[in-house]
């Protein structure tokens, strides 16, 4: 975080080893500078430094922290995966896949507005073909970017699921395993996914994760998820 010269603000920057991570870095520069919605951070500009090899991204600041390690009542869970929605029917709409949401990529003001704040992952999709690229955090990532050479903008809809689970228990109840393990569980998904919604009561969140946690072709988009009547009921 930097303070902004001669202004009363701060600005997040984000530095990549271009060795490592050019592509990537340059993918998360092109995809903020074309985005402006309320639900994600905004793109302040870019900066490569020949002297270390860095590439430099820098965005808004959000001083209200990330969603990690949050546990939250459901009332308060909904009103943020409602904003994240809204965030994502935006982003899919222009073709932009985030695909890797979690609680530490979605950040939240003082006033509770919940913005993207990590796109280092997200690509645009090819109309023509569905994305054949694999990067996100393994236990949040759907079965179809595990095991598939073919997913889409849904992708995005399983992490949410992740995510609601991540909120309401404070932690992902798989973040302690290795990736290979993670990827024996979801293998084995049918054994081991109702163990993530123990010591969840709420009936209504129980539908809203079994409509989510469905392979690709039956899981609802962001649009059809956000009318949902999970998020009317008072």
């Amino acid at each position: 975080t930097y303070r902004n010269k001669g202004e009363e603000r701060y600005v997040a920057g984000k530095k990549i080893l271009t060795h490592y991570g050019i592509e990537q870095a340059e993918r998360e520069r092109s995809i903020l500078a074309q985005v402006d919605h309320i639900h994600v951070v905004r793109f302040l500009g870019s900066y490569f430094d020949q002297r270390t090899s860095e590439f430099c991204v820098y965005t808004g600041y959000v001083p209200g922290g990330t969603l990690a390690s949050c546990q939250l009542l459901e009332a308060d869970v909904k009103v943020l995966i409602r904003q994240v929605l809204d965030g994502l029917i935006f982003l899919h709409r222009q073709n932009i896949v985030q695909r890797d949401i979690k609680g530490s990529n979605l950040f939240i003001t003082v006033d509770g507005c919940v913005k993207f704040g990590d796109l280092g992952c997200a690509t645009v999709i090819d109309l023509t073909r569905k994305l054949l690229s694999r990067s996100a955090t393994p236990c949040f990532m759907s079965p179809e970017l595990l095991f598939t050479d073919h997913y889409d903008e849904k992708t995005d809809i399983w992490s949410l699921g992740m995510v609601i689970i991540e909120l309401l228990k404070q932690r992902h109840p798989w973040a302690r395993n290795k990736p290979a393990r993670i990827v024996v569980m979801m293998h084995e998904r049918d054994q081991h996914l109702p163990t993530l919604l123990r010591g969840i009561t709420s009936e209504s969140i129980k539908s809203i994760l079994g409509k989510i946690f469905v392979d690709q072709g039956a899981r609802p988009s962001a649009l059809q998820l956000v009318n949902d009547k999970w998020f009317s009921i008072a």
